[in-house]
Formats: C-alpha cells, sequence, structure tokens
C-alpha cells in the first residue's frame, strides 16, 4: 500500500470512530424508539451472540502476538550468533594475515656459540659447509 493510502484509511477510521463515540447513543436511542420489549429481547440476544467472535478474535490475537515475540527471539538469537561469526572469522584473518607478514620478516643468523665452535667434533666437510655459511642470512 502507498503511504497515501494508508493515510486515507487512518483518517475514515477516526472519524468513523469519532462519529461513533459523540453520537452513537443518539442513534441506538432513534433505532430502537419505536420498538416493544420483545423485539429489543431479541436484538439484545443478536448482539450478545457475536461475544463468541469477539473471544475467538482476542485470542487469535493474542496467540498471534505470542508467535511474533517467539520468532523475533529466535531472529535476535540467530542474528547475535552470526554478528558472533562474522567478528570471529574477521579476527581469525586478520591475524593470520599478521602471522604471514611477521614470518616474511622473519631472519635467521648463526649464533655465537656455532661460529666459534664450527668445526670442532665435526667432519671435515661439515665444518667446510658450516663456515661457507657463516655469512650468509637466510629468509623464509
Amino acid at each position: 500500500m502507498k503511504p497515501s493510502q494508508v493515510i486515507f484509511a487512518v483518517v475514515i477510521c477516526a472519524l468513523v470512530w469519532g462519529a461513533w463515540a459523540n453520537h452513537g447513543a443518539e442513534w441506538a436511542v432513534s433505532w430502537t424508539a419505536g420498538a416493544n420489549d420483545a423485539q429489543l429481547t431479541r436484538a439484545a440476544q443478536w448482539g450478545d451472540s457475536f461475544g463468541v467472535i469477539n473471544a475467538f478474535t482476542s485470542g487469535l490475537g493474542f496467540t498471534v502476538v505470542f508467535f511474533t515475540l517467539i520468532m523475533q527471539a529466535r531472529a535476535l538469537r540467530d542474528q547475535a550468533a552470526d554478528l558472533h561469526r562474522q567478528r570471529f572469522e574477521s579476527s581469525f584473518f586478520e591475524l593470520l594475515k599478521l602471522m604471514r607478514e611477521l614470518r616474511q620478516q622473519v631472519q635467521f643468523h648463526h649464533s655465537h656459540a656455532l661460529i666459534m665452535d664450527s668445526g670442532k667434533g665435526m667432519s671435515p666437510d661439515g665444518a667446510k659447509k658450516i663456515k661457507s655459511r657463516l655469512g650468509e642470512k637466510r629468509q623464509i
């Protein structure tokens, strides 16, 4: 519905309600002015027969509101879970990216003890390999 149609319907309902509130009692008296007791009793019983419909409508309205509240609570719970999952994934991938950046910056150097002890207790080929690599810096 367009907003203008909704506004029109609300205005009409307000006018009918206002007219009934101001003039309803006068109209009821004028409609029943010439009626006898039997006719009024019959009209009263007919009006009372709508009580079942009123009770049914009220119960249905309460049930609909109750189920609406339940569905809204479920939607809020699901939304909170999705938001938590999104925050977790975002932070996880940020940490993964940071770890990759830091891993690229890591450099390995030979320790001072290895440099001093190179060749002690090793085969000559092993000592030559270590001495050839002593000045190298390696990145991963």
